[in-house]
């Protein structure tokens, strides 16, 4: 969860509020053209071996689907 800076704080909770909302929008809209989306946060990019099962997990669902098809 990101910290809110000391100052200036109503400022910052706008903006991480409108960051969300754009984030979410545009999920929507990449979901609307048949994308699927993985949201990746840099604390997760620390461990390789986490990233690699989490994204070998994320992809062999897509692996599935086509299979069965």
């Amino acid at each position: 969860m990101a910290t809110i800076p000391r100052t200036r704080r109503a400022f910052w909770e706008d903006k991480f509020a409108a960051n969300v909302d754009r984030d979410q929008r545009n999920i929507a809209d990449l979901e609307q053209l048949g994308w699927r989306v993985a949201t990746i946060w840099e604390c997760e990019t620390r461990k390789r071996e986490d990233l690699r099962s989490m994204l070998t997990n994320f992809l062999a669902i897509e692996d599935n689907k086509r299979s069965t098809d």
